[in-house]
């Protein structure tokens, strides 16, 4: 993995139960950026079209993940107004979570969302929104109107929802969010992703090997590394038996080229960060443009937490930053584990024919 330059990015924080977007990336470029200059970013271009998605998630008790989810997402023009409802449980079981889109009545909790896109173009798109929640006795709660501004692939927050103390819920709360990207219109073309893992800490790098998505313009093709992992010492080679820390990164890449060479690239990544039973989550969206055949390094933000695991006796060896001993438990604080090291994921995009 040689001669791959670094490319330019914005980035919002990632917490280990949040989402992060990763902004635009206006140049990717093959050859070393040792000694030569990046090039200026490309103005915005107009989105023709834009989906939109809305997603309704149950989150659990532990760790705040979303452990259930909704969604719903609709093709939109400049102008064009879209409508979508979700709903939670029944009456009778006052379930929130268990959520649905187009409920049909009665429900525990219902919303109703309008949508119109103002304006799109590959910085910011605006969507002008209202939404009402509605619970089963009647009550209404009004949100809006207000125009939303989001970088392609950012996450909205619009409402939140937390479990009664009596409510018969595995879940803390209820989240609804909207979320806008250029549409990615399907095409005969095939294509191959070739994609590396990078991952650097204390002075020293590591890079998987590739994997390869193929398949047409405009699908979502999956991908998935092996696991990174980790030992309480925090060197990568780990004994399975032995207490570690372990991370997955997967998703789908969906890319379209456009007339004049470039493609455009939508990148919807997971990562999953474990020790001993938890799980960590984290996921999000990169926007990606650049030249066919031309590699480009995007850096992941670092995942953070807490984490834990029962011992035995004395835990042998040096423990890597971010552990600590609690009587016959080992802590982990993953942030602390990963401060000062970089994941990177690094992808090129060809034509097969």
């Amino acid at each position: 993995m040689t001669n791959l330059a670094r490319v330019n990015e914005g980035r919002r924080a990632w917490g280990h139960a949040g989402r992060f977007v990763v902004g635009t990336v206006v140049a990717v470029v093959g050859a070393s950026s040792a000694g030569r200059a990046m090039p200026a970013a490309a103005a915005p271009t107009p989105l023709g079209t834009v989906a939109v998605t809305f997603a309704l998630e149950a989150h659990s008790r532990l760790g705040a993940m979303a452990f259930n989810s909704a969604s719903l997402s609709k093709k939109s023009a400049v102008g064009e107004s879209l409508v979508a409802t979700f709903g939670t449980g029944t009456p009778a079981d006052r379930d929130i979570c268990a959520v649905q889109t187009t409920p049909s009545d009665p429900v525990y909790l219902k919303w109703s969302v309008h949508a119109t896109l103002r304006s799109a173009d590959s910085e910011q798109i605006a969507i002008d929104l209202s939404w009402t929640r509605t619970t089963a006795g009647g009550e209404k709660t009004d949100g809006g109107p207000a125009t939303i501004t989001m970088r392609p692939g950012q996450s909205h927050l619009i409402d939140i929802v937390s479990a009664k103390p009596n409510d018969p819920a595995a879940c803390s709360h209820v989240s609804l969010r909207m979320s806008a990207t250029r549409f990615f219109p399907v095409s005969t073309e095939l294509l191959v992703h070739r994609l590396w893992l990078v991952y650097e800490r204390d002075g020293k790098r590591w890079t998987s090997e590739p994997i390869e998505a193929v398949g047409r313009a405009g699908e979502a093709l999956p991908f998935r590394f092996r696991p990174l992992e980790w030992s309480l010492a925090g060197a990568m080679d780990v004994n399975p038996s032995d207490p570690h820390v372990d991370m997955d990164v997967l998703g789908t890449v969906t890319t379209d080229v456009l007339p004049d060479g470039r493609f455009e690239t939508m990148t919807d990544v997971k990562r999953d960060t474990r020790f001993g039973a938890s799980t960590l989550f984290g996921s999000g969206t990169l926007m990606m443009a650049g030249r066919l055949g031309e590699a480009g390094e995007v850096e992941l933000p670092a995942p953070g937490g807490r984490s834990g695991v029962p011992v035995d006796g004395v835990v042998a060896g040096p423990l890597a930053r971010g552990f600590s001993r609690r009587g016959k438990w080992l802590d982990l604080n993953v942030g602390e584990f990963f401060s000062g090291s970089k994941t990177s994921l690094v992808m090129t995009v060809e034509r097969i024919r």
